[in-house]
């Protein structure tokens, strides 16, 4: 069984979540109580993917301490609450996968974005796991914002 989290946008997940057969179930993945009964309530995972993600741009000079924190919080703190709450059962089974969905901004930042670079940068360096000794693979994707510019 497929489930999904959503931290807001309760009809578009179930929408999402209808369409792909699957189940939608919300769950704030920046507080690590609720990431970990996302995950248990998930049941034995075969695949975990950390796509969870907010920006809250702005110049550094005027970028608050909130600004800060939700956007750490989300897309780096997220990926640690999950994959804390996924790996002793992937560990246990010797078997599973995690696939957390980085940007290229981890890589060379933007601007603007020093919080957002900070965060995305922070779940790369999270793969770095050894599938010898930990019995199951992770990965990074590197995404970024599609160029919707007309050509002429």
């Amino acid at each position: 069984m497929v489930t999904l989290s959503y931290r807001s946008g309760k009809e578009e997940a179930e929408q999402v979540a209808h369409e792909a057969g699957a189940r939608a179930v919300q769950a704030d993945v920046s507080d690590g109580e609720q990431a970990k009964t996302l995950v248990s309530e998930a049941g034995d995972l075969d695949i975990l993917v950390n796509n969870a993600g907010l920006t809250r741009d702005g110049v550094i000079v005027r970028m608050s301490d909130e600004d800060w924190r939700d956007v750490i919080d989300t897309n780096l703190g997220g990926v640690f609450h999950t994959c804390r709450a996924a790996a002793r059962g992937m560990m246990k089974r010797r078997a599973g996968a995690i696939v957390n969905i980085s940007s290229i901004v981890g890589l060379h930042g933007n601007p603007g974005q020093t919080n957002y670079s900070a965060s995305k940068r922070g779940s790369s360096g999270s793969r770095k796991r050894s599938r010898a000794s930990s019995g199951f693979a992770a990965c990074v994707p590197m995404s970024s914002l599609p160029d919707t510019s007309t050509p002429g």
